[in-house]
């Protein structure tokens, strides 16, 4: 039997070829987009949504997310003939833990997107707000113990400056990660506050978080340009 012609094979050959490379390209993977600093910010709010970030502020006096307020006492002495009851005020601090980011964007001070600036817009406490202890103490008399009972009703407030929006500002920005790896924190020194948004998860997650960091402050160093 004769052997068929070599352009039969060629024509089988290229036939084959062009089937596998069809098959190849339909299994190949979808091209990954492109990074930019707009893609870095989709990603640290998708983690902000997600409850990964977390943020905290220190004042001019080196307070952390100081908060003021005020508590009332309530004294009542339980005396045989009835009881007398006063109320004292007093002016009460203290400084909370780190808040649960709930919301983060990219809007300037100016309400205009800028792909530099990252607004710490939203953030919640697990701390109450609200207070109330009470105790008892006894007054030693001469014939008999008076009974004097303590109630204590307290009420914290933010404080003005600690309300509004504040900015991590990537054009100069520190960046710093935990010694044990599943933190990593961005902090920006504004005029009054030092703000700081932090991630925490996963090795993995972690690794992709200080990336895109990077990324960002990279990204927006206006002294890149000069190629140094």
């Amino acid at each position: 039997m004769k052997n068929k012609h070599p352009t039969a094979k060629f024509g089988a050959l290229t036939c084959v070829l062009t089937l596998a490379l069809g098959a190849q390209a339909q299994q190949a993977p979808a091209p990954q987009p492109s990074q930019t600093a707009e893609g870095a910010q989709r990603f640290l709010s998708t983690l902000v949504r997600k409850g990964n970030g977390y943020a905290w502020f220190v004042d001019a006096q080196n307070r952390t997310n100081y908060v003021r307020g005020k508590a009332v006492r309530t004294t009542t002495h339980i005396g045989v003939m009835g009881n007398d009851e006063t109320k004292s005020e007093r002016v009460i601090e203290k400084q909370l833990g780190a808040f649960t980011v709930s919301s983060i964007d990219s809007q300037g001070p100016d309400g205009k997107p800028d792909a530099c600036l990252t607004r710490i817009a939203k953030w919640e406490t697990k701390e109450q707000f609200v207070e109330n202890k009470s105790w008892q103490t006894t007054d030693e008399g001469i014939l008999i113990d008076t009974p004097i009972l303590h109630n204590e009703n307290s009420t914290y407030e933010l404080t003005p400056e600690l309300v509004g929006p504040h900015w991590i500002d990537w054009r100069n920005v520190k960046l710093a990660r935990s010694t044990n790896g599943a933190q990593m924190t961005a902090s920006f020194k504004a005029k009054n506050f030092t703000a700081h948004l932090s991630f925490t998860g996963e090795t993995e997650l972690v690794d992709r978080v200080e990336y895109a960091m990077k990324f960002l402050k990279m990204s927006c160093d206006d002294t890149t340009a000069t190629g140094f």
